[in-house]
């Protein structure tokens, strides 16, 4: 099937539709709020960790590499098994310097303050 401008348009809209759904049903219970209060990214960012040398990553929190408002929580949901060199680093609290790996299986997401705990990755030397 040829894709044109149309059917991106189509795509786009059906992956704005989950999304917000995701944030009502998913997160508003998990955060606590209702479903018209919780705010969410419209436009997530998609990282992708191939098999490389160097880090996709640099050590940074949110904050101050993006300037995010400071009560902003991530949700990590890898598209794939999250382990070892494949994976995301975090720290368990603002400056613990205290690294460790997030290992996740397929279909598994994780929350942390990424605003305020530094995070990033290694080089993937996964196969």
């Amino acid at each position: 099937a040829e894709r044109g401008p149309s059917s991106d348009c189509e795509l786009h809209g059906r992956f704005a539709r989950a999304l917000k759904n995701f944030a009502r049903q998913v997160l508003a219970p998990l955060l606590g709020v209702s479903a018209d209060d919780v705010l969410y990214q419209a436009v997530p960012v998609l990282r992708c960790s191939h098999p490389s040398a160097k880090a996709t990553g640099i050590l940074h929190n949110d904050y101050d590499s993006n300037n995010h408002q400071p009560a902003e929580l991530n949700i990590w949901i890898p598209m794939n098994r999250a382990f070892g060199a494949n994976t995301l680093y975090v720290e368990s609290a603002p400056n613990a310097s205290d690294f460790s790996p997030i290992e996740l299986g397929y279909g598994n997401a994780v929350r942390f303050w990424g605003n305020q705990c530094r995070h990033h990755t290694v080089p993937n030397t996964t196969s």
